[in-house]
């Protein structure tokens, strides 16, 4: 009964306290956790504080690394600039300024060339030589003025110009070489033409019966041609040109009468001395843009500086000249008109021309089948009109050949305003062009002609050395 009472006594007690609890005012429960609560805010609001300078400390670091890429974006930009301004200055032949933002460059990288000069006949002016952009030159772009900023920057579109890789343009008046490089251009070339003629002097009754003498005539020339010649850019689209070449030929004739009792004899002559020098201009007339081909309007004048044929002497029975000219004797213009079409990896081309030969009064000697005593005659030769096409080849950045077909129609010569019967010719040859950079500023080039018609030389090799120099 006792524990029960204290049971029933330990209830109560419990019972009334919790009752003394619930009726104890709001107030009272709140001032008791104020301590509490105010300690969690403040935690919570350092935490708070802090978080907040972490974010901003790590949002500083966001804006200078912002500006760091835009730095390195725009001198990355500035550096493509200078990139594309020297390889515009590679690929279009020539030393320029650079694009918008690039620094000026006084002394322009230059560029080396391959080159081929075509033989031609006596009356055609020499073969100039094609210009084969390869690669800037290391010691010019060394000397190049450093880049100032306080410096105004020199902004100028590059020159387009088309990148050739073929020697074969050389007679056709290619690209243009840069402005202020001057190349220098040395050759030496071998040509070998044979001849057989069939030589009636007589009189036919009848067709296949002639009274008189017939003879059979072999002619084999030999022409050793060693020239200087240089090439100067006047501008990026205007170059001159001006070759100086001195000839040593040699002949050897057969004549072998078509008779039982014919005895046959030998003639050897040989010549040498300056040739005709020959000068010119070439100019690139557009851009290549849109899809067309480029342009290149060419000029070239050839003098009488080498001996002429009147001035030989000549042997007075067989009528072969005893000496051997190195000139034609007339002056003669050839204006031209070159087409470019590159298509990587082939550069395609051709050329129209004109041949204009100046006639003269010339002393005609005197032989046993020809004029008794020397005559003075009003002589013109033919006129003629040419064409050529090819395309060239880059096997590498150092070496590239060609293929090319040439041909020209030479009118008939007048004599005192007579025409000379058979005085006309077709002139045809296939061309091979090698060339192959040494250096930077030296190239090497080879060049082999075959004769396609009878009155084309038989063969022809030239090999040329040109070598570049900056000169302004």
């Amino acid at each position: 009964m006792r524990a029960k009472y204290r049971t029933s006594v330990a209830i109560a007690s419990s019972v009334a306290l919790l009752a003394g609890m619930v009726a104890m005012p709001a107030g009272a429960w709140a001032d008791d956790a104020a301590p509490y609560r105010s300690n969690t805010l403040d935690q919570l609001e350092t935490q708070l504080q802090q978080q907040q300078q972490r974010l901003d400390q790590a949002q500083q670091k966001l804006d200078e690394q912002l500006k760091q890429i835009k730095a390195q974006e725009q001198e990355l930009k500035h550096q493509q600039k200078q990139i594309d301004a020297l390889k515009s200055a590679v690929l279009t032949n020539g030393p320029t300024a650079a694009s918008a933002g690039a620094p000026a460059v006084t002394n322009a990288p230059t560029v080396s060339h391959a080159t081929f000069q075509l033989p031609h006949s006596v009356f055609l002016p020499e073969g100039r030589a094609l210009t084969v952009p390869t690669a800037t030159n290391p010691e010019t772009a060394q000397n190049a003025p450093s880049t100032s900023t306080s410096a105004p920057v020199t902004q100028t579109e590059p020159e387009t110009r088309p990148e050739i890789a073929s020697p074969n343009l050389a007679s056709q008046g290619g690209v243009l070489t840069p402005k202020g490089v001057f190349s220098f251009e040395p050759s030496y070339q071998y040509q070998y033409a044979s001849n057989n003629q069939i030589l009636i002097e007589g009189l036919t009754i009848v067709p296949g019966i002639t009274i008189g003498s017939t003879s059979v005539r072999q002619l084999v020339d030999r022409m050793h041609t060693a020239t200087l010649g240089g090439r100067l850019g006047v501008t990026d689209r205007l170059e001159v040109e001006a070759e100086v070449p001195y000839v040593y030929r040699s002949d050897d004739t057969t004549l072998q009468p078509l008779t039982a009792s014919g005895t046959v004899t030998e003639h050897s002559a040989s010549g040498h001395d300056l040739g005709d020098v020959q000068f010119g201009a070439h100019y690139q007339i557009n851009n290549g843009e849109g899809g067309w081909p480029y342009f290149v309007a060419n000029l070239l004048v050839k003098s009488t500086t080498g001996k002429s044929p009147f001035d030989v002497p000549v042997d007075f029975t067989t009528g072969i000249p005893t000496q051997l000219p190195t000139g034609t004797g007339f002056w003669a213009i050839q204006p031209s008109v070159t087409a470019i079409y590159p298509s990587d990896p082939v550069v395609f081309f051709g050329n129209l021309r004109y041949i204009y030969n100046v006639g003269d009064t010339v002393t005609i000697q005197p032989t046993a089948n020809g004029f008794a005593t020397p005559t003075r005659a009003d002589i013109k030769p033919g006129d003629g009109v040419g064409g050529a096409f090819g395309m060239g080849f880059g096997i590498n950045d150092k070496a590239s050949f060609s293929l090319a077909y040439e041909q020209t129609y030479l009118m008939s010569t007048t004599q005192n305003g007579a025409t000379i019967p058979g005085s006309s010719y077709d002139i045809g040859d296939f061309d091979l062009g090698f060339a192959y950079q040494l250096s930077q500023r030296t190239s090497v080039n080879l060049g082999i002609q075959i004769g396609a018609t009878k009155a084309a030389p038989d063969a022809a090799v030239i090999l040329r050395v040109p070598i570049k120099f900056q000169v302004f």
